[in-house]
């Protein structure tokens, strides 16, 4: 559901907000370890801005990934 804001915005409503989170989070793990260096920074951009927004979707998934270089 879009829900309209006091100013006339529309937003996601939560559902729909953790649904796109996870799509997006897709392409930023991809972007992650490209060899071209300006979709690293990209995705470390990414992933910093959405921690903000649903931080119980991206901090599990990120600790898992920086576990599994360590052990690489």
């Amino acid at each position: 559901n879009l829900l309209k804001g006091k100013n006339s915005q529309i937003s996601l409503g939560k559902s729909e907000q953790v649904a796109f989170i996870k799509v997006v989070l897709r392409f930023i793990v991809r972007a992650q370890y490209n060899e071209d260096k300006s979709f690293s920074e990209v995705a470390a951009a990414s992933i910093s801005i959405l921690s903000y927004i649903e931080p119980s979707l991206m901090i599990p998934s990120m600790i898992s990934r920086f576990h599994l270089a360590l052990e690489t």
